[in-house]
């Protein structure tokens, strides 16, 4: 039985694969009738390598590096191998659970990869540059130390100084260590996920900048779960028709996701619908809430010969305008009596009166519409008369 295989990015001849009950496999497609087959080791760089925990340990997933100069394989308790495919070796080893790891996943830039696990956690993980990791490491000895337990390790959002190891390459003397840049888990409902993945760069013109969500299908749920990479939240659920496998976003950054029914195999590609705002495209554009009749003048939509264009553009040209004469307006009074009136706005000057000593404002009082006058000598003020004598 196959748990997963891998095809090598560049070389279509070369493939990878996780086997139930045995040790991975690497296998040369160069001549079909004979391919060559490679076994490659499960057992992790331990100071014990005959530890009892390790008798019926198996890789449960392989993954090739983005340039397929290294494989990465999960194992059945919570093992992180790297191996290196021309050696075929393991160079680097890192427990990251108790648990089994079912499923790896690679960002499309190559520098995070995505684990998860039986314990219904997803780690993102930051990968240093493999390429400069030193030569001659052998699987006899660890190349680096073990990063904390699971449980003492703490997250580190992105852009802070642990996930700073993303710009800076190791030297080739320098030991290889994994940074754990996020755990998401559902600490409510404790949901398990099927498939996991991390979204495409933003800007296809910037292939190695960071993914910005990550998204998971649940097992035995219909739900999809979309979080915000850079702070673990929430951003939102999706609901299917049923129970969602295997869950790929689109590689060019644009906002479509593809989902595949566990039971029918049916796919779904799950989009934004954009919203039209036509007040954009006209300025005298106005937005109706429901369907509204229009009626049609007679000649509203008539195509006209350009010389009667020309002549009423003329005639409205030599029109008189009267800015005189006041237009009559209908109103409707009580009783349901209607009547024509001339409404005009009355205009009144604001005149103030004896103020030419002052400039103080508090010393004036309104005495009509738009007119003030000034205050009297003891106007405003209270007096407090006792025994009559003000």
């Amino acid at each position: 039985m196959v748990f997963n295989a891998e095809l090598h990015p560049f070389n279509r001849n070369l493939f990878v694969a996780s086997l139930f009950e045995d040790d991975p496999h690497l296998v040369d497609m160069t001549h079909p009738t004979a391919p060559t087959k490679h076994r490659l080791p499960t057992a992790p760089l331990t100071d014990d390598p005959s530890a009892p925990h390790l008798a019926k340990l198996s890789t449960t997933y392989v993954l090739f590096s983005q340039p397929g100069t290294h494989i990465f394989a999960g194992t059945s308790k919570g093992w992180l191998n790297i191996l290196s495919t021309s050696t075929r070796t393991v160079i680097f080893s890192e427990k990251l659970c108790n648990h089994l790891i079912p499923l790896l996943r690679l960002s499309n830039n190559g520098q995070d990869l995505l684990v998860n696990s039986s314990d219904r956690i997803i780690r993102v993980i930051n990968l240093p540059d493999l390429s400069k990791v030193r030569a001659g490491a052998s699987a006899g000895a660890p190349t680096a130390p073990l990063l904390p337990s699971d449980s003492a390790a703490i997250d580190t959002p992105l852009g802070s100084s642990p996930s700073s190891s993303r710009s800076t390459s190791p030297s080739p003397n320098a030991p290889l260590t994994l940074t754990i840049e996020r755990r998401i888990q559902d600490l409510v409902n404790r949901l398990r996920w099927n498939s996991v993945a991390l979204s495409s760069p933003p800007h296809p013109s910037h292939p190695t900048s960071p993914s910005t969500y990550l998204i998971a299908t649940t097992y035995m749920k219909k739900d999809i779960y979309i979080w915000e990479r850079s702070s673990g939240s929430i951003l939102t659920m999706l609901e299917a028709r049923e129970e969602q496998g295997v869950v790929e976003w689109h590689p060019n950054g644009k906002p479509l996701v593809a989902t595949a029914g566990v039971d029918t195999g049916i796919i779904c590609v799950w989009g934004v619908e954009p919203q039209q705002k036509w007040t954009a495209l006209a300025p005298d554009f106005a937005e109706v809430e429901e369907n509204v009749e229009h009626e049609e003048r007679e000649d509203e939509f008539d195509v006209l010969p350009e010389e009667e264009v020309q002549k009423r553009r003329e005639d409205a040209e030599d029109e008189v305008v009267d800015v005189w004469t006041v237009d009559e307006h209908e109103r409707e009074y009580e009783g349901g009596k209607k009547e024509k009136e001339i409404e005009e706005e009355s205009f009144v000057l604001p005149v103030v009166m004896g103020i030419e000593a002052s400039d103080d404002e508090e010393e004036y009082v309104s005495v009509g519409v738009g007119t003030m006058r000034r205050k009297e000598a003891n106007e405003g003020r209270e007096w407090n008369l006792e025994d009559g004598v003000a």
